[in-house]
């Protein structure tokens, strides 16, 4: 998704997980939470510690994901 994306997908953060970037959180995790608080980000955002931006990228993400299975 480009460098300057917030999902980083590296072995050295969650043993090549998807992850939010500098932050060690994976994305599936933030994206089931984002699902269950019904697409509400600040609510993600409060209880991981992010910012919607980052809440946002993680949803983005794992959608696009499922968009291709």
């Amino acid at each position: 998704m480009g460098r300057d994306c917030h999902v980083a997908v590296t072995p050295k953060i969650c043993f090549g997980e998807p992850a939010i970037a500098n932050r060690g959180i994976k994305t599936s995790v933030v994206y089931d939470l984002y699902k269950a608080e019904k697409g509400n980000e600040e609510a993600v955002g409060y209880w991981f510690n992010l910012n919607t931006d980052e809440v946002r990228a993680a949803a983005r993400f794992e959608e696009s994901i499922k968009a291709t299975a």
